[in-house]
C-alpha cells in the first residue's frame, strides 16, 4: 500500500554547483493506492523531514496541498544528495482524535523513529446510508504512514530542464505503518439473531476487539523505518492496550436475521508475520429490545 508524492524543481537556474539554485522544491499528489486516499493527503497535510549531508532543510515542516494538489515550499534546490523523510497524519491533525500532550509527542525522532499513537477507542463515521447495510469509514488520523527517499537534481539547462534529459521530479512511496482490520458482520450467520428464539431483530450499539493473548493492540508505539523492514518497539504498562472500543454512532445499527451487516475498520499494532485467525477476539454489544446483551466472536 503506498501514496505516491512528487517532489519538483521550478523555476530556472543552470549552475552545477554547491549554492542555492532559483528552484523552488515543490511537493505534488499523484496517483494513490494506500489506506489514506489523495483527499486525505490534500484535506489534512503530511510533515516532512529531509536535507543533504549535515545540512537540515525540513524539519518536520506541516505541508498541506493546494486544490490543485501541490504546494512550493520557500527551499530552494541545491545539487546535492537530500534524503527525504515524511510522515502522514501531520501531529496537528492528530490533536483532533488524541489528547494535544499526546499528539506532540509523536513524529520523527531525533534517532530517526517514528513515534505515534494508537488509542483503545476509535471513532468511525457512518458513509453508507442504506436502509439494511451499515458501513462506516475509519478515522484516517489513525492510518499512520511514512515515506522515504535519495534523491539529487539534475543538471540543468538555462532554461531550467535537465541536460540529460532526467525527470527533475521525485515520488515519496508512502507505506502503511500501522495493520487496517476491515471486517463485516452479518448477524444471521454468526447466530445473533434466531428466529426459533422469538430473535428477529437486534440493535448493535458497540464492538470492542481484544487480543486473545493479551497482546498490544493499540498504544504508544516507536517504529524505526530505517531499515529495509520497520521494526516497532512498544512500552505500554496499562493493560487496557490490549483492547480497542468502537461505537457505532448514535443510534447503533438495527439490523434483522434475513438482512442487514455491518463493515467497519479498526486499526491496531503491527505483528510479526501478522494476524491469523484466533489471534484476535470481537465482542459485539446489542439489544434485544431493551435488554443489553453481547457474544464473543473468533
Amino acid at each position: 500500500a503506498w501514496i505516491s508524492l512528487c517532489l519538483m524543481a521550478c523555476n530556472t537556474d543552470n549552475e552545477d554547483n554547491y549554492e542555492a539554485t532559483n528552484n523552488s522544491i515543490c511537493f505534488m499528489a499523484n496517483e494513490t493506492r494506500a489506506i489514506a486516499d489523495i483527499s486525505n493527503i490534500q484535506d489534512e497535510g503530511f510533515k516532512v523531514w529531509g536535507g543533504f549531508g549535515t545540512t537540515t532543510v525540513f524539519n518536520g515542516e506541516n505541508i498541506v496541498l493546494g486544490s490543485d494538489n501541490s504546494h512550493t515550499t520557500d527551499k530552494k534546490w541545491t545539487f546535492n544528495t537530500y534524503n527525504f523523510y515524511a510522515v502522514y497524519p501531520s501531529v496537528n491533525q492528530l490533536k483532533k482524535s488524541i489528547p494535544a500532550s499526546v499528539a506532540d509527542s509523536c513524529g520523527l525522532t531525533a534517532d530517526g523513529k517514528l513515534k505515534g499513537y494508537l488509542p483503545n477507542t476509535q471513532t468511525v463515521t457512518r458513509s453508507d446510508r442504506t436502509v439494511r447495510d451499515y458501513v462506516f469509514d475509519p478515522n484516517m488520523d489513525y492510518a499512520y504512514m511514512v515515506a522515504k527517499e535519495a534523491y539529487k537534481i539534475p543538471k540543468l539547462d538555462a532554461s531550467g530542464k535537465p541536460i540529460d534529459g532526467q525527470d527533475v521530479s521525485i515520488d515519496l512511496n508512502f507505506s502503511s505503518v500501522v495493520t487496517a482490520l476491515k471486517f463485516t458482520i452479518k448477524p444471521g450467520e454468526i447466530g445473533l439473531t434466531n428466529e426459533d428464539e422469538g430473535i428477529s431483530t437486534i440493535k448493535v450499539t458497540d464492538l470492542t476487539l481484544y487480543s486473545k493473548d493479551g497482546a498490544e493492540l493499540c498504544g504508544a508505539f516507536k517504529c524505526d523505518f530505517s531499515k529495509d523492514k520497520p521494526t516497532f518497539e512498544t512500552n505500554n504498562a496499562y493493560s487496557g492496550f490490549s483492547q480497542i472500543a468502537m461505537k457505532l454512532g448514535e443510534d447503533g445499527c438495527t439490523l434483522s436475521n434475513e438482512s442487514g451487516s455491518i463493515t467497519t475498520t479498526f486499526f491496531l499494532l503491527p505483528i510479526e508475520g501478522g494476524y491469523t485467525k484466533g489471534d484476535l477476539m470481537l465482542r459485539i454489544h446489542y439489544y434485544v429490545g431493551d435488554v443489553p446483551q453481547y457474544m464473543t466472536a473468533r
